[in-house]
């Protein structure tokens, strides 16, 4: 059994896009949205890698939740490291919630407007989770995960 000495407070937490570092900090929780659902990690962790779904990324440090919108991704988790490599990631206050909102609006209009069968379906309905993604990490508000 593991000394409880031996495991730390917190990790490392970066989040990369292919254009840019978004995060590169300790972090005492974070959680993630996993393909096959929403997943926490704290220090100390099992390794294990598995994908991101469109989502919210939280985080604590130093006490405060933080949150990051992401579309697909990787996360690796190590013991003492967290990685995430995402398409894309925006901080919650970076979000801006217009722009956002109408496209979540428009892809509720489209959707309603065509079948599951329709080529684009698989497209806006996409589209619309990366939407509500934003939106909810510019709020703090991950009631529907």
């Amino acid at each position: 059994m593991a000394d409880t000495a031996d495991i730390s407070q917190s990790f490392a937490l970066q989040i990369l896009t292919p254009s840019k570092l978004v995060e590169d900090t300790d972090v005492t929780l974070a959680t993630f949205p996993g393909v096959e659902g929403e997943f926490g990690v704290l220090p100390g962790h099992m390794p294990f890698i598995t994908n991101l779904q469109p989502g919210v990324i939280s985080y604590e440090q130093g006490g405060a939740p933080h949150y990051i919108a992401v579309s697909s991704g990787v996360v690796e988790a190590l013991p003492e490291r967290v990685i995430v490599l995402a398409r894309t990631a925006e901080p919650g206050g970076d979000v801006d919630v217009d722009r956002a909102t109408t496209t979540k609006n428009d892809c509720d209009s489209q959707l309603g407007a065509i079948s599951r069968d329709n080529d684009d379906w698989t497209r806006l309905e996409n589209k619309l989770k990366i939407a509500t993604a934003r939106i909810e990490a510019s709020q703090g508000d991950r009631s529907s995960y």
